[in-house]
């Protein structure tokens, strides 16, 4: 007959192997979130790669002719999302250390969102208005 609270085991081994294991488990943990963070760490430096050579300029001193960036807040978006993602299937899945790691990241990666989106918005306000004669012939006396 076993006794109400259940059937009886070895203190010692049991605590062991379960110590064990929750070790194992942590160490996995943060291993997955450091590669993780090293991932998105370089698919950010690659879109930043993407990014500067076409505002690049090495010709006369002239202002670099504008280059959105939408398609670059584009693909950080969606790597944001990304993080999001993963950061809730890690805690649902109960790993800790990726889950914060993952919502960081994710924060960092917005703030770098908000700030592109703040610049794309202030080269559009400080670029000059268009002309409102254009090339047309068909408007007298434009422009004097």
């Amino acid at each position: 007959m076993t006794p109400p609270d259940g059937p009886l085991r070895p203190t010692g081994s049991a605590d062991r192997t379960d110590r064990a294991a929750g070790r194992t488990r942590r160490i996995a943990d943060a291993s997955a979130a450091s590669a993780l963070v090293a991932l998105e760490l370089l698919a950010l430096d690659a879109v930043l790669d993407l990014w500067f050579p076409a505002r690049l300029t090495l010709g006369p001193v002239a202002p670099p002719p504008p280059h959105p960036l939408w398609g670059y807040l584009a693909i950080t978006g969606a790597l944001c999302a990304l993080l999001v993602w993963t950061a809730r299937a890690a805690r649902r899945r109960g790993a800790r250390v990726t889950a914060w790691t993952q919502g960081l990241m994710a924060v960092a990666t917005a703030v770098l969102l908000m700030c592109g989106t703040s610049e794309s918005f202030h080269g559009y306000a400080t670029m000059p208005p268009p002309d409102g004669c254009g090339t047309s012939p068909s408007v007298p006396r434009c422009g004097g």
